[in-house]
């Protein structure tokens, strides 16, 4: 048995560059990568470290974390984290099931699996194959995700430096069909091309756009339909489409999850770890997939712990997942270029736990407290 005697936050901005126009998301231009790292400390003096959802909504999200998740949680025995996290999920569903709330519960759960597993002296992916018996892999492919250009010749560009960088699929954030053409002019053919719209379609506009990228092998077309929870509308664009379909960026819940495999409106489910409920989250998530034969593709834009738990996540339970990797330059990161895919490959960090804590000099460096 082990207690937490402490928790704290750090929103953290890494500047970055990404060869294009300015670019982001929320109607905000994004100059750095803004996260919000959690760090439990048990009362062994062991650290565990998590991420949950950042960019535009740090702040929030910190509050949640401080204000609500830390007075629930400081000398609480955690030894079983998907309990706790049950535990944390019924004494605040009330203020969300969606949104900072679950931002912040996903967070601590990192932190409390990675504190887990380092107590067991025992890295993640050992951890989470002892429950499920799945060998963990040591090593996932990557594909390039690439910020949205809205150009044409800085996103071939960067389509080809990717490619030359070794990685083998690719992922564009594009709305308009002579953007995806020059993606998929800009490399191999045989290779994996997503194309993630973030929601701007009715069912008719998504029929008409789908129809229009099937002549391109598009590997998925993520999000497709506004409103995102429409899986009655994204269920119909998947039965008249050539085009598979990728879901779940926004979905809040393990049950919004099983909805969209029960409802037939996805052929990937994409959970992202610092949104969806953590580990314990995504470990349910994995067994829905499992259950149901919708593809398991998470969503991992991150440069944090997000990152290290969707690996060794995937590791365990779902070694042919593609990996999201966000295609931007940072001049430092937290944990070196432990995390920079070569020949579009991730190394599994065989350390305890996630395998690597984040470097404190970088944190203190880039702090936005």
């Amino acid at each position: 048995m082990y207690r937490i005697s402490a928790l704290e936050t750090f929103i953290v901005r890494l500047p970055f560059s990404h060869g294009g126009p300015p670019t982001g998301f929320g109607g905000v231009n994004w100059g750095t990568i803004d996260m919000l790292l959690v760090k439990v400390t048990s009362t062994d003096g062991i650290a565990g470290w998590g991420e949950a959802f950042g960019f535009n909504i740090c702040q929030a999200t910190r509050y949640v974390v401080d204000g609500m998740i830390a007075p629930l949680l400081v000398g609480t025995d955690v030894t079983d984290v998907p309990a706790v996290t049950d535990v944390l999920q019924r004494k605040l569903h009330l203020f969300g099931r969606n949104g900072p709330v679950n931002y912040g519960i996903s967070g601590v759960d990192i932190a409390l699996w990675d504190l887990a597993a380092k107590t067991r002296k025992a890295p993640l992916s050992e951890l989470i194959r002892q429950v499920h018996g799945a060998p963990p892999a040591s090593e996932l492919k990557a594909y390039a995700s690439l910020l949205r250009y809205g150009e044409v010749g800085p996103l071939a560009s960067n389509v080809e430096r990717s490619v030359a960088a070794g990685y083998t699929a690719v992922k564009v954030h594009e709305t308009a069909l002579p953007c995806i053409a020059a993606a998929r002019r800009a490399m191999p053919a045989q290779s994996p091309l997503m194309v993630d719209v973030n929601c701007p379609w009715t069912l008719p506009e998504a029929q008409t756009a789908a129809a229009a990228m099937q002549d391109y092998g598009i590997h998925w077309l993520e999000e497709p339909i506004w409103p995102p929870e429409d899986q009655h509308a994204q269920r119909e664009l998947r039965s008249t489409s050539n085009v598979p379909i990728a879901l779940g960026e926004n979905a809040g819940s393990v049950v919004d999850f099983k909805r969209i495999a029960e409802a037939g409106a996805s052929d990937y489910l994409q959970p992202s770890v610092i949104k969806c409920g953590g580990i314990s989250a995504m470990r349910e998530i994995a067994s829905i997939c499992q259950a149901t034969g919708v593809k398991f593709a998470p969503h991992s834009p991150y440069f944090g712990p997000g990152l290290l738990a969707t690996l060794h996540v995937c590791a365990a339970l779902a070694p042919d997942a593609l990996i999201e990797r966000l295609y931007v330059d940072l001049p430092e990161n937290l944990y070196g270029n432990v995390l920079t895919p070569r020949n579009g490959t991730l190394q599994i960090p065989a350390g305890s736990g996630l395998g690597l804590d984040p470097a404190l000099a970088v944190i203190e460096k880039y702090r936005a407290d």
